[in-house]
């Protein structure tokens, strides 16, 4: 399976650092928990720069200090699934979920299903996770259950969920790509324009930037729409960036 947006693993690794060094073992003493939490976020700062093994020992101390320690068995399990043991990723969930409903671990583990291919049960792990309204990732997790419903085929289904996302987080800048997107093979080339400005807004703010495909998608709306002036510097901005872009090469072929 194709994973998820990249920018998804970091935001949520994140808020696991936060939730999962909350957790603190009942047969333990304060002094041990609390350095056990140190390692858990230790190993989750790994884990952000995709330091597995120096995130596998942080985990592996915090485990020793404290055996409910929940946010050191969910590290484990990103651990082994970034190394491709799921058997044992799928493990370390289930211990962490039977120790913690946190919904930013049930979060977790419904991408893993989805990277697993395992759609039928991730779409019902995405399905709890966006059902908690105070969960702080809420946003997110309707995006990501909007690119399972691409997976699916359910164009209608992911068009509700990436509205419902950006409605949630509009600074998520996906979802209006991918609306965009939707929206142009579908023949609506207005609501397209107006996806693609909303993506285009947040380049403009730093909180993303383009790619090659967000540019050729800018171009292949804008020509569309007959926006001249914009897609010429779309274009002078693809010609810069990516010299070797396909659709450069497919323009200079005609």
């Amino acid at each position: 399976m194709k994973s998820l947006w990249p920018t998804r693993l970091i935001v949520l690794t994140a808020a696991l650092m936060l939730t999962a060094c909350a957790s603190v073992g009942s047969q333990t003493s304060s002094q041990d928990a609390e350095t056990a939490q140190r390692y858990v976020e230790i190993g989750f700062r790994h884990l952000e720069f995709d330091n597995r093994q120096q995130a596998r020992r942080a985990f592996r101390e915090a485990q020793s200090l404290d055996r409910d320690a929940s946010g050191a068995y969910l590290g484990m399990a990103m651990v082994y699934q970034a190394e491709g043991e799921p058997e044992l990723a799928e493990d370390y969930y289930q211990r962490a979920l039977s120790m913690s409903d946190e919904t930013e671990y049930r979060h977790a583990y419904a991408q893993f299903l989805f990277r697993q291919g395992r759609l039928d049960e991730a779409e019902e792990a995405f399905r709890q996770v966006t059902a908690d309204a105070d969960y702080a990732n809420r946003g997110a997790a309707f995006e990501d259950r909007a690119i399972l419903n691409l997976y699916q085929n359910d164009l209608e289904t992911a068009k509700t969920h990436f509205d419902r996302a950006i409605q949630l987080n509009r600074m998520l800048p996906m979802p209006y790509w991918h609306m965009a997107n939707i929206h142009l093979v579908q023949g609506n080339t207005q609501r397209a324009l107006d996806y693609f400005e909303g993506f285009e807004n947040l380049v403009r703010a730093d909180v993303t930037d383009h790619t090659e495909d967000s540019l050729i998608l800018g171009l292949r709306v804008t020509e569309a729409m007959d926006r001249e002036e914009t897609y010429s510097g779309l274009l002078e901005l693809l010609e810069e960036r990516f010299p070797d872009s396909r659709y450069l090469r497919s323009r200079n072929d005609e």
